[in-house]
């Protein structure tokens, strides 16, 4: 029988773990230890486009952005889209490190990990999860709105 779903769930993989705490300590030589030499990981531009790029431009935009923000909380989760199953990493909350383009995406951003040979070899960022709600940007924006309305504060009449 064939299996459908080509999934890694590696939440307790030493390497993850090492990873989770190189995140969580701002250690970004630890970060690098853990990724492979001929991986691919995905970035943002200036234009906050997506790229793949090697180590090199991953450390380059993940480092500084890592130390200059504190991270509070990494937690675990799943692909629901392109790696059905596959561990995603949601750093405080899903709000790091990538940023919103515009009010058309969804709201957070998880790190798809896949490992090989007990290294990191591929990050991809990830927006639909199999625990958490992730809605788009307007939509939260139309919640507000609405509970703002509810609770008094906006009279659109």
């Amino acid at each position: 029988m064939k299996t459908l779903c080509n999934s890694q769930n590696i939440e307790h993989h030493p390497t993850l773990q090492k990873f989770v705490h190189a995140i969580l300590t701002q250690d970004v030589e630890l970060v690098k230890s853990c990724l492979a030499k001929n991986g691919n990981f995905e970035v943002q531009d200036k234009k906050l486009d997506t790229k793949e790029r090697k180590i090199r431009g991953f450390i380059n935009w993940f480092g500084p952005i890592l130390r200059d923000t504190k991270i509070e909380h990494v937690k675990f989760d799943q692909c629901l889209h392109c790696k059905i199953g596959n561990t995603v990493l949601l750093i405080n909350n899903g709000y790091f490190p990538r940023l919103l383009k515009d009010n058309s995406e969804r709201s957070k951003t998880g790190l798809m990990i896949q490992i090989e040979d007990d290294l990191i070899s591929v990050i991809k960022f990830c927006f639909v999860f199999l625990k958490t709600e992730n809605k788009y940007q307007f939509e939260k924006m139309v919640d507000q709105l609405r509970n703002g309305r509810t609770e008094g504060f906006f009279n659109f009449d």
